[in-house]
């Protein structure tokens, strides 16, 4: 941890948001039967995505989410404990080969269309692409209020 830590690199920051995560999933747990508990999860979910544009060991600590969820939710068995792995590596599965590569793949395309087809100068394309990321995370939160169900506003929001 310590030669991480005083690396040149990404390694320090990297380091510093995994303590923050987990810091962070601890902090959750404590309060996690209070009314507002969920603002835990949203900051998770915010520190998540600002590590992950430092380097991807930040992914690292969604295990400990899953698996802190489990303890609090769960007697320990190894039927349930097995599940919960299960599921832990089905949404890390879910994140690395469905979500990260079709907004890399929807920022690329849109990219090109508009610079090589419209002719637009460079960046449009990401500039649209992220215009829309911003309406459908809107749209996602509107429906969710509408829909007054807590869990669709976390996961929305987060």
């Amino acid at each position: 941890f310590w030669f991480s830590a005083v690396e040149g690199e990404v390694y320090s920051m990297a380091s510093m948001f995994i303590a923050l995560l987990v810091w962070l999933i601890t902090k959750w747990e404590n309060e996690y039967l209070a009314k507002d508990s969920e603002r835990w999860i949203i900051l998770i979910f915010f520190v998540l995505g600002l590590s992950v544009g430092v380097h991807m060991m930040g992914m690292l600590a969604v295990p400990a989410v899953c698996l802190v969820y489990y303890a609090r939710n769960y007697k320990f068995t190894w039927k349930n404990f097995i599940w919960a792995n299960a599921i832990t590596l089905g949404i890390l599965i879910i994140v690395f080969k469905i979500i990260f590569p079709l907004i890399m793949t929807m920022f690329g395309r849109l990219e090109i269309f508009f610079v090589n087809g419209l002719g637009l100068p460079f960046h449009s394309g990401t500039i649209v692409a992220f215009i829309l990321m911003v309406v459908i995370s809107y749209l996602l939160i509107k429906y969710a209020r509408r829909a007054k169900k807590n869990i669709y506003q976390t996961a929305a929001l987060s």
